[in-house]
């Protein structure tokens, strides 16, 4: 576990800084098959269950940027142009900015988060991150009661798992046929679509193909693109089909159908976003800058409205078994989670540190009243961890997190003036913790893994990857400036963010009440009318995948639909029908996540190798 952490997070910070993707999701594949296969040559071997929970223990921590990264972030802001000539009432950005958010602008130049200056934003980022673990866990402990004990969600996602766990350790010979020719067909495209990057030259655009140039004339505005990596559609095997079509579908009537009208015929309901928008902005510009002018808000409303639909119609007897239980703990005898705390003590658990996240935050941030981190704290996180598992037990993949604007939101809202309130909010909540930890309780059910040994794994796996995040960090400041060219992804996200920054904290942003309540209104009405006519037609209405499709581009959307699409009507006819598809499905997504994680890890290693040796000039 140790070994793994030191070694792949570093290498998955520095594909972040060349190239802004997290290569967590399948380069675990990886990591977990070379480690059993190390400990296979020194002549032990792993269990299923230990397979298992190697690859957990790579997955934790490997899905996000160490927080540690604000710090440099903020570092480069104080220098930056931006936060002198953007104002705030009549004081520049840079006036407001608190030393334990950045230090000084010449501490910039000391390229080393190990000096004296960064003592008190390290400390503040840690106990920060000390509290969001606790918040998630008692969440993450919540929600598995809730999906996997008493509704018993399948998870799609965890036979993709359990069968890597599977071939690892067991090696069976009636799937080695479907395992192995995914491996190899992941190696050859991590090949031709990785390796070339190692050496500044690609054959494949990663991570996908930029089609607005192509449809900017007919649909101006609409975020049309096409996944160029295999994984994604691979991934999208597992996805029920009745889910993918309403994802495709609510993906496309956002982000393409609505982005345009909101242009052409509609252009006076977001005038910003019409004026803002020009032709040969490309893909991810197109998309930004729509979030940014018209979809924040609505998203807000739009989780709203998915929330009290969840907890009036779908979810509302169980929050009444979860409190008997709170109230009669002796009542209620447990299948899957037994050995986990009990509701009581998770209940205290959250309550205690809700709390304890308001009061650091309205410490270091006095100038906002201490209810407004309080109900966020409280409503957010809460809102967050039980939608977001909905979906990935339903349809295989999350919303993680929440939509990204939605503190800032709360704060245009009240009267405070400056900078610190509006970008660094209360530890609410990790939006992938309570899925992710509910999936694997989910597998360890079917594995005979103790639901214990996660939580174990969770928290120590945590820790290990924060201290290697800061030390990889610090590595690669030393090596080279942060932004610079030496890590190219780096200066455009930082620029992009503090542009962004700047535009919230000076108040630039369209914020109603009508922009979020009106969609939240229109969804709810939706929701209501599908589950209506589903009563009356007997027809399935899987709202889960409807709700997520807004939240997601098309391009990322397009992928799961076409490989659900296969897993349901092509590749049964060739591979011995449904029900053999149905038992070899992911050994045949494992295959290729793993083969592809090969060659990923392989090519970054070389930019890596290649790169270090290069310490001036950028």
């Amino acid at each position: 576990m140790i070994a793994s952490t030191f070694l792949f997070i570093p290498i998955n910070i520095y594909s972040y800084f060349i190239t802004g993707v997290i290569q967590g999701s399948i380069a675990i594949f990886f990591i977990t098959l070379v480690f059993s296969e190390i400990a296979r040559i020194t002549g032990s071997s792993f269990s299923r269950q230990e397979v298992l929970l190697l690859y957990y223990a790579a997955a934790w921590g490997s899905s996000a940027l160490p927080i540690y990264y604000n710090i440099i972030y903020r570092s480069f802001l104080v220098n930056s142009p931006l936060s002198k000539t953007y104002v705030i009432g009549d004081k520049p950005l840079i006036k407001y900015i608190p030393a334990w958010l950045a230090p000084p602008p010449e501490s910039y130049t000391l390229r080393s988060l190990f000096q004296p200056v960064f003592v008190v934003p390290l400390l503040v980022w840690f106990i920060w991150s000390v509290i969001l673990l606790a918040l998630t866990i008692s969440l993450s402990l919540l929600c598995a009661n809730i999906y996997v004990e008493r509704l018993d969600y399948p998870f799609p996602y965890v036979v993709v798992e359990t069968s890597l766990a599977t071939f690892i350790a067991e090696r069976p010979k009636g799937y080695m046929k479907y395992f192995i020719p995914s491996f190899v067909v992941g190696i050859i495209f991590g090949t031709l679509a990785y390796l070339p990057f190692s050496f500044e030259s690609r054959l494949i655009p990663i991570p996908y193909i930029d089609l607005t140039p192509i449809t900017e004339e007919l649909l101006p505005g609409a975020v049309i693109g096409v996944t160029t990596i295999l994984s994604s559609y691979f991934g999208g095997l597992i996805v029920p089909f009745n889910h993918a079509i309403l994802m495709l579908l609510s993906s496309i009537i956002v982000w393409v159908v609505l982005n345009s009208l909101f242009i052409t015929r509609f252009s006076t309901l977001f005038p910003e976003w019409a004026k803002e928008y020009a032709k040969g902005m490309g893909l991810i510009a197109v998309y930004n800058r729509s979030y940014l002018r018209v979809w924040f808000a609505p998203q807000i409303g739009f989780m709203l409205a998915s929330i009290i639909f969840l907890l009036i119609f779908k979810i509302r007897h169980v929050l009444t078994s979860v409190f008997r239980e709170i109230l009669f703990p002796s009542s209620v005898k447990r299948r899957v989670i037994a050995g986990l705390p009990s509701l009581r003590l998770v209940l205290f658990l959250w309550l205690l540190f809700a709390f304890v996240s308001a009061i650091f935050f309205h410490i270091l941030v006095p100038e906002v009243n201490i209810l407004i981190p309080l109900a966020y704290v409280f409503l957010v996180g809460f809102f967050v961890a039980i939608l977001g598992t909905a979906v990935r037990g339903e349809t295989g993949f999350s919303i993680i997190g929440l939509p990204g604007l939605t503190w800032a939101t709360l704060m245009y809202f009240s009267p405070y003036q400056g900078y610190a309130g509006f970008v660094f909010q209360p530890p609410t909540i990790d939006g992938d913790g309570p899925p992710s930890f509910s999936q694997q309780v989910k597998a360890a059910s079917i594995t005979g893994i103790k639901p214990r040994d996660l939580l174990v794994i969770w928290i120590v796996g945590y820790f290990l990857s924060q201290l290697s995040g800061l030390i990889a960090l610090d590595f690669f400041w030393r090596i080279a400036p942060i932004p610079s060219s030496a890590y190219p992804f780096t200066v455009y996200n930082s620029l992009n963010t503090a542009h962004l920054e700047a535009m919230i904290v000076s108040r630039q942003i369209d914020v109603s009440l009508s922009k979020i309540f009106l969609p939240s209104i229109i969804l709810l009405f939706i929701l209501s009318a599908g589950t209506f006519i589903s009563k009356l037609s007997a027809i399935s209405f899987p709202f889960l995948g409807l709700i997520a499709g807004l939240y997601l581009p098309p391009y990322s959307v397009i992928s799961l639909f076409t490989g659900s699409l296969i897993s349901k009507y092509i590749a049964p006819r060739f591979l011995g029908g449904f029900e053999n598809w149905r038992k070899i499905i992911g050994y045949v997504t494992s295959g290729e996540l793993s083969g592809e994680g090969l060659i990923l890890m392989l090519s970054v290693t070389i930019s890596l190798m290649r790169r270090s040796a290069w310490l001036w000039p950028w």
